[in-house]
């Protein structure tokens, strides 16, 4: 019975003993840890209050309160000149389309003369074309010229009054050619100014006066 009391007695010292280290190491490791977590904190908010002095303040704080304007802050205009500085607007904006439409008056004076070599480029066109239209029209004839028999050659020839029809194609064409040639039109009299004619008779009378006195003597 001895025995069994003291080994039950040992046991639960032990157990004391076991237990109360067990309860002073853990207690140490849960205090470092808040210590740990509580540098962390410090750290950290030392990190952000440097990082905002640096940074500026987010927001700045009015130092006075608002106030009403004064009468000393106000520039008077009488209506006067308010109505002068109007009328001076008005004249800026009347003055920029005239400016503009004397521009393009200076323009149109250039286009004169492009209108003018336009022109004179257009009555050469024209009368190229029409020496070409003359010329595939020659060339036209001589076609159907060539592709017509002999007889139908010396019917057309009757019919055009060709005196001595020849016998033969080549010589019939060429005969056809050149009476279906025109005549050289006669140049158009060119108009005459009216100081001309003036100066004219002035010739005539003239030389009619010096006949006169010629008979008279």
């Amino acid at each position: 019975m001895n025995g069994l009391g003291d080994s039950v007695t040992i046991g639960i010292v032990l157990t004391l003993i076991f237990g109360a280290a067990f309860f002073y190491l853990y207690s140490r490791l849960s205090q470092n840890e808040k210590r740990v977590s509580l540098l962390e904190n410090l750290l950290l908010n030392l990190k952000m209050s440097t990082e905002a002095s640096l940074m500026g303040p987010d927001m700045v704080e009015p130092t006075s309160s608002p106030a009403p304007l004064e009468k000393e802050d106000v520039e008077e205009v009488s209506e006067v000149e308010y109505a002068n500085i109007l009328k001076g607007i008005d004249a800026d904006i009347d003055t920029k389309p005239s400016a503009t439409v004397s521009q393009g008056d200076d323009v149109s004076r250039p286009s004169a003369s492009a209108s003018a070599s336009a022109s004179a480029s257009a009555t050469a066109t024209a009368t190229a074309s029409e020496e070409e239209a003359a010329t595939s029209a020659v060339r036209k004839m001589d076609a159907n010229y060539e592709s017509m028999s002999l007889k139908e050659l010396q019917a057309l020839a009757r019919q055009r009054s060709i005196s001595g029809v020849p016998s033969r194609k080549r010589e019939l064409i060429d005969a056809l050619k050149k009476q279906g040639e025109a005549a050289p039109s006669a140049p158009a009299p060119l108009p005459v100014a009216e100081d001309e004619l003036e100066g004219a008779n002035f010739k005539v009378d003239f030389l009619a006066q010096r006949d006169l006195d010629q008979a008279s003597v």
